[in-house]
């Protein structure tokens, strides 16, 4: 899902309003959930020539298994942001925002419970991370022009720091790798990029980030320029 879609609407009052009947679009039901699943099925009525290796059975299963994590129990139960403490929502704040992302924080619990309950947690990496942030100081909304002339004020791409979310999958956990500034403008300690996020990744899988492929010239290729893993964290 690319979005929580739950009623998080305030009251006059500053409390939350949440339709608990289903977690998802409105007007999406597990009946309509259903629906790119019977679209599958037709679609691989195409021959399955390579079947024979497990590899269409493999995608199968993920696909059965990812369909009933968000319209399973546990899914519903995170949605129900109604169970939660009143003091924790209190300290997130009660407004939509702060429920927003407590309710994130659920749904992320839930997610990693789920699999450390199947015994999954070890051979699944969990990656939760943007392609950027966004800037430390709210913008006029004006875009150059007169403030709020190209919309409400807001903040804008920021690529200087960010934050990344690894567990599971071989991960040592309980970590926090590097830090930035107090309004987070830029890293103060231990900074990391993306590409040593990449070799991690790769490290984990058992793939050598310092593989080269060949192109069509023969001229060996690095996957990654930097190919340095974050070692705290393996």
């Amino acid at each position: 899902m690319q979005r929580c879609t739950c009623d998080l609407r305030s009251d006059q009052r500053g409390q939350i309003l949440t339709d608990r009947s289903h977690p998802f679009e409105p007007g999406l039901t597990i009946d309509r959930l259903s629906d790119p699943r019977t679209l599958m099925r037709h679609l691989d009525k195409v021959p399955r020539t390579i079947d024979a290796v497990d590899r269409f059975t493999t995608l199968d299963k993920f696909d059965q298994d990812a369909y009933e994590f968000v319209s399973g129990k546990q899914a519903r139960a995170a949605f129900d942001i109604a169970r939660e403490d009143a003091k924790t929502r209190d300290a997130f704040g009660r407004h939509t925002w702060g429920q927003s992302a407590l309710l994130a924080r659920r749904l992320l619990s839930a997610l990693l419970n789920d699999l450390t309950h199947r015994g999954l947690f070890e051979s699944t990496l969990v990656i939760l991370c943007g392609e950027f942030s966004r800037t430390p100081r709210m913008n006029d909304g004006g875009n150059g022009g007169p403030p709020r002339s190209m919309g409400t004020a807001g903040r804008d791409h920021w690529g200087d720091a960010m934050f990344c979310l690894l567990a599971g999958g071989g991960i040592r956990g309980g970590q926090v790798i590097g830090s930035t500034d107090a309004k987070g403008h830029r890293p103060v300690t231990r900074p990391v990029g993306p590409e040593n996020i990449h070799a991690t990744i790769y490290k984990l899988l058992g793939v050598d980030p310092r593989l080269k492929l060949f192109d069509h010239n023969g001229r060996p290729t690095p996957i990654l320029d930097d190919p340095t893993p974050i070692d705290e964290l393996i």
